[in-house]
């Protein structure tokens, strides 16, 4: 600051002299000192969720209020954190503050700053003042490994082998196509495979439907295993054809059933798909098989051995006393006995003719239905 001092005499020039003189002096007014002094102690050990309250004295020459801060540095070196600031005139005063901004595990020094004017002093704190660091309970999954979590490294492998696992799946899904239902065990195989790996059971690679029944055949197949269709070329041998005869005359029962149950709708190819639903289905390749098993069909029986119009040999007449068995007389001799049918052999010599509707097999022997052309019993061909 700058003072001037102005000094005048024979104010109103009475004696006739008179005069005024002055000068500028710069005088330097230092600010107030400044002087704090904490009057309470802080606990070694702080706890972050915890207010606390510091006293101090504060001394200055001023009227105006000063700031004091309460600043806690960390020992290692780094920047102060601010714990608390008020402003507050000379005198005993408290500070509230807390440890909140503090780092858990961290030991600080504590120092008072007040600040008037520009002028500023500190009260250093001895000792070193720490909030205790969390503990967390230990688990396996949280322990540190090449500077990772282990759970950071479970996740990676899991996510590597739902990578690959879901590679392989598409690589297989690729190389095995589509996948069909074997018609022997029922379990999903590939569409192109000759073999079930399950059951055993043998495909034929090039298949095609049946124009009759619609079954899936071999497409090499010249009779349709299923209906006895004739696919390629001729008929084949006379044999052949008549087996596809006698599966026609063996279908004639469940086409009247057919027939009845649909009405209006019945066709060839209804009839088909209707039989296949029925128990009493029997494909023709499975009807050649019983028919060369010598199966008799559903509702054939074997013809009786001898009939009740065969004559029986004559009873011996009752013999005498002491005398030899007598004979029946020379002019009336006994009807001959037919010797019953053979099993496996021709048909006999001798016999009663078979009775309307029925015709004798000349393989067995056996009566059958006239209009049959494989014998049920022997196989054997009937013209």
């Amino acid at each position: 600051h700058t003072f001037t001092i102005a000094v005048e005499w024979n104010p109103g020039n009475a004696t006739g002299i008179a005069g005024a003189l002055n000068d500028s002096i710069p005088i330097l007014v230092r600010p107030s000192q400044v002087s704090i002094l904490g009057t309470s102690g802080l606990p070694s050990r702080l706890s972050a969720q915890s207010p606390y309250v510091a006293t101090f004295s504060l001394a200055y020459n001023g009227s105006q209020s000063a700031i004091v801060y309460l600043w806690a540095t960390p020992a290692s070196g780094g920047a102060r954190v601010e714990a608390g600031a008020e402003s507050t005139l000379a005198g005993n005063f408290t500070l509230n503050w807390g440890a909140s901004q503090l780092v858990p595990g961290t030991a600080y020094v504590f120092a008072f700053e007040a600040v008037y004017n520009g002028v500023d002093a500190f009260y250093n704190y001895s000792g070193t003042y720490s909030v205790p660091a969390t503990t967390s309970p230990s688990s396996f999954v949280t322990q540190v490994f090449f500077h990772l979590p282990l759970w950071i490294w479970l996740v990676i492998v899991a996510a590597a082998i739902a990578v690959v696992a879901g590679v392989l799946w598409f690589l297989r899904r690729t190389a095995a196509g589509k996948l069909v239902e074997c018609g022997e065990c029922g379990n999903l195989i590939p569409e192109d495979a000759t073999v079930c790996p399950k059951c055993g059971a043998e495909f034929e690679s090039e298949l095609v439907r049946c124009s009759r029944c619609s079954s899936t055949i071999p497409a090499k197949s010249t009779i349709c295993p299923e209906c006895a269709a004739v696919l390629l070329g001729g008929a084949g041998e006379v044999g052949e054809a008549a087996e596809r005869q006698g599966y026609q005359d063996f279908t004639e029962k469940p086409r009247a059933e057919a027939k009845r149950e649909l009405g209006d709708n019945f066709n060839e190819g209804s009839f088909w798909d209707w039989w296949k639903r029925q128990p009493t289905y029997v494909p023709y390749n499975q009807w050649k098989l019983q028919q060369g098993q010598g199966t008799p069909r559903t509702g054939m029986t074997e013809p009786p051995a001898a009939t009740s119009g065969e004559a029986q040999p004559p009873a011996r007449p009752p013999t005498g006393g002491g005398g030899s068995p007598t004979t029946p007389p020379p002019t009336a001799p006994a009807p001959p006995v037919p010797a019953p049918a053979p099993e496996a052999a021709a048909a006999p010599a001798t016999g009663g003719a078979p009775p309307a509707g029925f015709k004798a097999c000349p393989g067995c022997g056996k009566e059958i239905p006239a209009d049959y052309l494989i014998c049920p019993f022997c196989s054997s061909v009937v013209q």
